[in-house]
């Protein structure tokens, strides 16, 4: 379990190992591995998000090695079929062929648009990126809304 801590104490984010071993193996190591990348789905109290499952890939979102488009109607599918499972749809995570990992300015944009055109009652959405450590650690985790970018650093 990797935890982070969000400002002021408020709430703590906690990654499940299933969803950290899920972001490990499907880093871009390789110069042949394309991007990877799909959704976060969480239980969320006032206390604690935890974050219990991770989607993707998919074979309907276009991926290159530096960039990818995730499949729109796809995700709507999940988020609706988590959903049911009593998990919320908390943000998007993706890998970069980097160590350490850092969102490019399509990432944060994409990222805030998708915040502002959704309906939530969340106050951020999260973003992950993977880079090619091994560690869990070296993953970049922030939250964004569409006026600020606030970047997490793990406790655990």
């Amino acid at each position: 379990m990797l935890t982070f801590i969000l400002p002021e104490k408020r709430q703590e984010i906690q990654f499940s190992d299933n969803v950290l071993d899920h972001f490990l193996k499907k880093r871009q190591v390789l110069p042949h591995r394309k991007e990877v990348g799909g959704q976060l789905f969480a239980t969320i109290t006032p206390k604690t998000v935890s974050i219990l499952a991770s989607t993707g890939p998919d074979k309907l979102d276009t991926r290159r090695r530096f960039s990818l488009f995730l499949n729109k109607r796809r995700i709507q599918r999940e988020i609706d079929r988590y959903f049911k499972k009593g998990l919320h749809y908390v943000g998007d995570w993706h890998t970069h062929p980097q160590h350490p990992p850092f969102p490019s300015h399509i990432d944060f944009s994409s990222m805030e648009e998708c915040f502002l055109k959704s309906d939530h009652e969340l106050n951020y959405f999260l973003m992950v990126v993977v880079g090619q450590s091994d560690k869990p650690s070296d993953i970049w985790v922030g939250l964004i809304n569409g006026h600020e970018i606030l970047r997490l650093q793990p406790v655990s």
